[in-house]
């Protein structure tokens, strides 16, 4: 007797004659609730205005409108609570970006724009010069030597790194004032609407708040009291992120991550324009990707992968897993739960707090994995499963609770998984689609392994289906079609009368089955 129940994916890696006898030789669009068999639900079409070019990423800005980039494009939301500027901070081979509600929407291709991430450094010192207000000379009682310093200031507030600081300053008298010239910002992709003025003040050497004032302006008189200054400066080190860093990730705490080379950048708490330089970080090999689970931060390179952790970007703990298993695709990175996995050229890796390891390594050998061209894998997370796309060609389903592997059909250029509905979006063939969601199901197909027997012969069939109308059945033998069926009665039916020593089937449709039965003899059935 042939039985097929508790029907199981493929295990890509293993000769056919080998495999369990509920796992498939092949499986296409098939799931197994409740250890049935059955496709997944179609794609639902869903409105949204994409960019006309191939859509690489997609983002879902406030659940109701669609951001779309022909570029691979690593997007991470503000950290902020209630951010009054709803900001969307973004790296792709165009730079580091932040868009927000003030220029992101609108009736084209959204975002509409976007602005530079960062806050640049002054190029310039501030030049001053003495206004003397005629006291005492030769009373050095009241003399104060004071130094300056500026930075621009962001319409959404942040604030940059400080400028280099100025020559000094020295009063006379407290009356004096101090004549300061401004320098310009020739370039302002980052939004800068103001500068802020800082001078010394004692000799602790800190530098205390002035004034603010519209960038435009390039003179200021300081006549302001030493009692009346405001805090003091917080952003000498508020860098712009590196030049050409990409993968942005959003970690516990509030905390950015980007890597350019085999540097990791991180940025101030909340402060996702501000990447102090003594925070980064460097490993071994070039970092392709990377991906931050709820405590940690998965480096994967093209050497070992790594894992950053830490509560402040200033005391983050790295550790150089000993796995040695390149990542060859920043887009296969994707962290379900507290697990992160990426495409190695060995099959997928699985970074989690008890280490890496293969995890298909008893599922897909070398050879069969490199049908699914992991370079161009990009994945997505969807129900504890890995959702993975391929080459322009199709796309996986791993499933990391019972090992399942089935093959989808169709290939998507881009996807944004909902956490809020617990929906996948995929933009396939250049139209955006809601995965598993339509009232009607993909076709599956579900060919058998190759039971070898000697001489065998199965002369009867039933299957166990939702509807038998809809079930499509193959048999072969010794690799000869006997059977080619579609449609079966609720009763068993005879099988062509051949013997042979090797005998598969293959069931297709849309249809639910839940059992089927070969065998020579009928009361079996």
């Amino acid at each position: 007797m042939i039985r097929g129940a508790d029907f199981k994916g493929e295990l890509p890696g293993i000769d056919s004659r080998l495999l369990p006898e509920n796992n498939a030789e092949r499986a296409v669009n098939c799931e197994f609730k409740y250890n049935t068999l059955r496709a997944f639900q179609g794609l639902e079409p869903v409105s949204a205005n994409l960019t006309p070019l191939t859509p690489k990423s997609i983002y879902l800005y406030e659940n109701q409108h669609w951001f779309s980039f022909s570029r691979d494009t690593f997007i991470v939301k503000s950290p902020v609570e209630q951010d009054e500027f709803r900001r969307i901070y973004f790296t792709n081979s165009e730079g580091a970006q932040v868009t927000s509600n003030l220029i992101a929407l609108g009736t084209g291709v959204m975002p509409e724009l976007a602005y530079s991430l960062g806050v640049p450094q002054p190029a310039a010192v501030i030049v001053n010069s003495v206004i003397d207000s005629g006291g005492d000379p030769d009373d050095f009682s009241d003399d104060e030597t004071r130094f300056y310093t500026m930075t621009y200031v962001t319409e959404y507030g942040e604030e940059g790194a400080a400028a280099e600081a100025s020559n000094s300053a020295t009063l006379r008298s407290p009356n004096d004032t101090v004549d300061i010239t401004l320098p310009n910002l020739t370039t302002n992709t980052s939004n800068v609407v103001a500068k802020r003025i800082y001078r010394t003040s004692g000799s602790t050497g800190e530098f205390f708040f002035v004034a603010e004032v519209p960038l435009s302006t390039t003179t200021f008189i300081d006549n302001v009291p030493g009692d009346q200054l405001g805090e003091v400066l917080a952003t000498a080190n508020f860098f712009p992120p590196p030049e050409f860093m990409t993968g942005l990730t959003l970690m516990a705490n509030g905390i950015a991550a980007g890597y350019v080379g085999n540097q990791i950048a991180f940025s101030e708490p909340f402060q996702l324009h501000a990447y102090p330089p003594e925070y980064s970080r460097s490993t071994e090999y070039d970092i392709v990707g990377i991906a931050a689970t709820r405590t940690s931060l998965v480096v994967g390179t093209e050497g070992n992968p790594y894992v950053f952790t830490g509560v402040s970007p200033d005391s983050m703990t790295e550790d150089r897993l000993p796995l040695q298993q390149a990542c060859v695709s920043a887009q296969s990175m994707v962290a379900i739960g507290d697990i992160v996995i990426y495409a190695s050229p060995d099959g997928l890796v699985g970074v989690s707090p008890g280490g890496a390891r293969l995890i298909t390594e008893t599922i897909l050998s070398k050879q069969a994995w490199a049908e699914f061209q992991p370079e161009t894998i990009r994945a997505y997370h969807y129900e504890g499963k890995y959702i993975a796309f391929y080459g322009d060609v199709g796309g996986f389903v791993f499933d990391l609770r019972n090992n399942d592997f089935v093959r989808l059909d169709f290939y998507a250029s881009a996807g944004y998984s909902d956490t809020r509905t617990d929906t996948l979006y995929l933009v396939v063939d250049g139209n955006l689609f809601a995965w598993d969601s339509a009232n009607e199901t993909l076709n599956y197909v579900w060919r058998s392994k190759r039971f070898e027997g000697s001489n065998r012969r199965e002369l009867y069939l039933r299957v166990i289906a939702d509807n038998l109308n809809l079930v499509n059945i193959k048999i072969w033998v010794d690799d000869r079609l006997i059977l080619n069926q579609r449609g079966l009665p609720d009763s068993p039916i005879r099988i062509p009368p051949v013997r042979g020593r090797a005998w598969q089937y293959e069931l297709s449709g849309k249809t639910q089955i839940t059992d089927i039965v070969m065998t020579d003899n009928v009361q079996q059935l």
